[in-house]
């Protein structure tokens, strides 16, 4: 392995400093490339997409979805105007419902400002170009296909990053059915009018839990296909059918640039993973203390289904003075 290569480096450099021989830099720390490794690259290899400024990487693009609607998608998400004239709105709104003339003058000017910043977004968006969107055919499969997507300067590329991060992402309308995201929508209809049932029958408190999660999935679910980053992914999509983007290029490790600094670098970390460990270890001492005052009372014997009841559901049985129902296990 890499790390055995490098132990072997540094017993030779040893052996060797006795005798006043040197070994290559290289072979000790190994290989850090120089600042200008990736214009140099490109040079010489202009058809490497993924080394372009600006360039976005597209996976799991369902076969039903065409390279015209992720532009158009992806066009109307660089735009500035929808988010200003929001705003705008928004202010104006407020100017409507308040009733105190200096909150209004103040409100006022902050609508003149708002109104300037939707012209200049208007103008921005005229001069808006449509980003470049290549397949890469090595990856497609029979159900999906993955592009790299290059659009104009870093700005747009993190406006797209940013939307992609929040909970909607970016809505990708598609002209035809896709089959997984149909089935996500359907799933999550059976999901809430079986929930809902529940809830009428039983009007508790875990049904209603199960009823508002339901809704919320079926919300998500009616907003159809999207484009997601990896973090938003796995923190608010429901399901992986949704199309995923990254920087296709992520930057090339230059440092450290000395086996010192490496050294330093790992000191630090093994410091600060010793002070979060002792943090750690006093939340768990607290914790076992908090399960020891638990203990006697959890040995009563109650039943298993007064034992799992909710605060709610003990206050019901308090109200309707059902006290065999209302032992707290603590």
């Amino acid at each position: 392995s890499l790390w055995k290569c490098r132990r072997a480096c540094l017993e030779r450099r040893e052996r060797e400093n006795e005798h006043g021989k040197k070994i290559s830099s290289c072979l000790l720390r190994g290989w850090r490339p120089c600042l200008s490794f990736t214009k140099d690259l490109l040079q010489s290899h202009p058809n490497f997409e993924w080394l372009h400024d600006h360039t976005l990487r597209l996976d799991s693009i369902p076969v039903q979805v065409s390279k015209h609607e992720i532009v158009s998608a992806l066009l109307d998400a660089s735009k500035r105007g929808p988010r200003a004239r929001s705003k705008l709105d928004q202010l104006q709104k407020s100017y409507e419902n308040e009733n105190k003339e200096l909150e209004k003058r103040k409100l006022m000017c902050k609508i003149d400002d708002a109104q300037r910043t939707l012209e200049e977004a208007i103008a921005y968006d005229r001069h808006l170009e449509q980003p470049t969107v290549n397949e890469i055919p090595s990856l497609a499969t029979e159900s999906c296909w993955t592009a790299f997507v290059r659009v104009r300067d870093e700005d747009i590329q993190k406006l797209i990053m940013r939307q992609a991060a929040s909970k909607t992402g970016i809505i990708l309308p598609c002209s035809k059915t896709v089959p997984q995201i149909q089935a996500a929508l359907d799933d999550a209809v059976q999901q809430y009018n079986q929930a809902h049932a529940e809830h009428n029958v039983h009007p508790c408190a875990e049904n209603k839990k199960r009823k508002v999660e339901a809704q919320k999935k079926l919300e998500r679910a009616k907003v159809g296909l999207t484009i997601n980053s990896d973090s938003a992914s796995q923190a608010y999509v429901s399901n992986n059918d949704n199309v995923v983007v990254t920087r296709a290029f992520k930057g090339l490790r230059t440092s450290p640039q000395s086996r010192d600094a490496l050294i330093a670098s790992c000191t630090t970390t093994i410091d600060q993973a010793a002070v979060d460990l002792e943090k750690a270890l006093s939340r768990l001492t607290a914790g076992r203390s908090t399960l020891d005052r638990m203990a006697p009372a959890l040995s009563k014997g109650l039943s298993q289904d007064i034992a799992q009841k909710s605060a709610f559901d003990i206050l019901q049985s308090l109200k309707r003075e059902q006290f065999e129902e209302t032992m707290c296990t603590i």
